[in-house]
């Protein structure tokens, strides 16, 4: 990637932060948490693509302050990567899948640090809200428990051109973001009945988000 690419995705990633900046101020976001999640202790996320920007937003805010994010290496990944740098995510560029050794490596150094850890995890390229082996893969090599998030916004704008279905929030919209309990991922179990489970989860977690978006 050359040094002009480079300075022109972070200028869009510059752009998505002060738009996202002045658009959160109009924003009301409930968050709502299981009872066993614990505040204090470091966790990976998972959630889908397409409603990564809900998470993003609020965790940081009503979680922890120390949240990080595993970021693709694509040009579209730098955009990415500069929005959540400002807004004040430590994040590692890379992916579950290709690299795990290295990306595994700079997550554990960042977990140690204090920071949970999020993961869109039916990417890089979809198919789309279809849990991919990478996170769970993850979860166990570092003896980490993964939290499932659904979430959902009652006006948005949806980008259907995009693989993901991107939505970004309107002004003045409602947002829940609903945090289920940890997820186990013992050292010698299946990641692939695992991984169903995590899907299912957030799935139902997604439900619970929209349950409670009804009753605001």
């Amino acid at each position: 990637m050359t040094t002009t690419t480079m300075t022109r995705y972070q200028f869009f990633g510059h752009l998505v932060y002060y738009i996202a900046w002045i658009l959160n101020k109009t924003l009301r976001v409930r968050v709502i948490f299981k009872e066993t999640l614990l505040k204090d202790k470091v966790y990976l996320s998972a959630f889908w693509h397409g409603h990564q920007i809900y998470p993003a937003l609020s965790l940081i805010k009503y979680h922890s302050p120390k949240q990080a994010a595993l970021v693709s290496p694509s040009k579209d990944g730098e955009i990415v990567s500069t929005f959540l740098k400002k807004w004040g995510y430590k994040t590692i560029r890379g992916s579950s899948r290709r690299d795990a050794v290295k990306s595994s490596l700079e997550i554990l150094r960042v977990l140690e640090e204090g920071y949970s850890f999020g993961f869109a995890i039916d990417g890089p390229l979809g198919p789309r809200h279809k849990a991919k082996l990478g996170a769970v893969r993850m979860a166990q090599k570092l003896n980490m428990e993964i939290v499932p998030i659904g979430s959902i916004c009652n006006r948005k704008w949806i980008f259907q051109k995009a693989w993901d279905k991107f939505e970004l929030p309107k002004p003045f919209s409602k947002i829940v973001v609903y945090v289920d309990e940890p997820l186990a991922v013992p050292k010698h179990s299946d990641i692939t009945q695992i991984n169903e489970e995590l899907e299912r989860r957030i799935h139902a977690a997604e439900q619970k988000a929209k349950e409670a978006l009804l009753m605001t």
